[in-house]
């Protein structure tokens, strides 16, 4: 685990079914019920969940009232950020303005003061919101609110925990220690296992009861991240796909507005008003590759399994040069760049 103070832990099922969980740990252990989350967050679409999730409406559209008590801040991403971003379109990655630690200051004053707020809910990666990596700076003073005002920091690794973004869990980029750690996906390769990991004091003031679904799945696939040299692998191959990126970045300005991510975790973000990502999507249909959009930006998300080999990797990001390489090509150079905005 990220931190010798997780040793305790709980199993479920699904990713939903662990982001519950934490949530009934957090209030149970605080005596307190509000929970705050990050704009662009997905947590799930069960009925506690789909009240937690900012990424797009369509997970909760027509399924309210929604569950109470759930508060949203604005999240670190700063290539969609007025404050940031440049009128030519460009902005600084590396120098966050840090506003949304004044958003979430002003909510904690606002709209659900610290004696009733149990946690803060945030994703190290935000997934489906356009996978952009928290800003550290920010992390760490999340951690030191949530330490001011006795809340929980929950990290959800649903998606970029085991070994996604090249450590075992994101967290580990950021050395923050969460007080809930939400795991599930790559627990178990594929079968139905998920769990929330915190501190044995918290964990036992609930009632004993586990359920332990493919727990043998999880542990041979912790055994696999050994023996395959798992870690290594993800590190290398994100580096040779962040660097194709990159270059398409630089060669195709008026098509690729951002790239981000960490190990293969990785997102392409595109000019916005054009669709260039369902373009480029569509060309890698049509040359035999599935990819997904993410965000309600136009944005392609990567996500390869994390053995892919090296001869996998270089003819999939042929495939996706070629494909950026036809739309672009069909394009016009603009007169000035335009920043990112949500597709039509």
């Amino acid at each position: 685990m990220p931190h010798k103070s997780l040793d305790t832990f709980f199993f479920w099922n699904s990713g939903s079914e662990a982001v519950e969980a934490a949530v009934k740990l957090a209030r149970h252990a605080t005596k307190k019920q509000n929970i705050i989350v990050m704009q662009g967050s997905y947590h799930g679409r069960t009925g506690m969940t789909m009240g937690m999730t900012r990424s797009k409406t369509v997970y909760s559209e027509g399924y309210g009232p929604l569950m109470p008590g759930v508060f949203a801040v604005p999240f670190p991403y700063c290539a969609q950020c007025s404050i940031a971003t440049r009128s030519d379109g460009k902005y600084n990655s590396g120098n966050c303005c840090m506003d949304p630690v004044d958003q979430l200051e002003l909510l904690l004053k606002r709209e659900t003061a610290p004696s009733d707020t149990a946690a803060i809910f945030i994703e190290p990666v935000l997934g489906e919101g356009g996978y952009v990596p928290v800003v550290p700076a920010y992390l760490k003073r999340v951690r030191e609110i949530c330490d001011k005002n006795n809340i929980l920091l929950v990290a959800d690794e649903v998606q970029s925990g085991f070994g996604r973004t090249g450590k075992m869990f994101a967290v580990e980029h950021y050395g923050v220690r969460p007080d809930i750690l939400v795991m599930a996906k790559g627990i178990a390769n594929g079968f139905p296992l998920s769990g929330i990991v915190s501190r044995k004091e918290l964990m036992d003031m609930q009632k004993p009861g586990s359920m332990g679904v493919s727990c043998a799945a999880g542990i041979a696939v912790a055994q696999a991240f050994k023996d395959e040299k798992i870690l290594d692998n993800v590190n290398v191959r994100g580096k040779e796909m962040m660097d194709m990126l990159k270059k398409a970045k630089s060669d195709f300005p008026n098509v690729v507005y951002d790239v981000r991510g960490l190990g293969l975790m990785l997102a392409c973000e595109f000019v916005g008003g054009k669709s260039f990502a369902s373009k480029v999507q569509a060309k890698c249909m049509e040359k035999d590759m599935l990819i997904l959009t993410t965000s309600i930006y136009d944005t392609l998300r990567f996500i390869p399994p994390l053995n892919i080999t090296q001869e996998d990797m270089a003819k999939g990001l042929g495939i996706i040069r070629q494909a950026i390489e036809e739309v672009a090509a069909g394009e016009d150079p603009p007169e000035t760049k335009t920043k990112g905005q949500a597709p039509e």
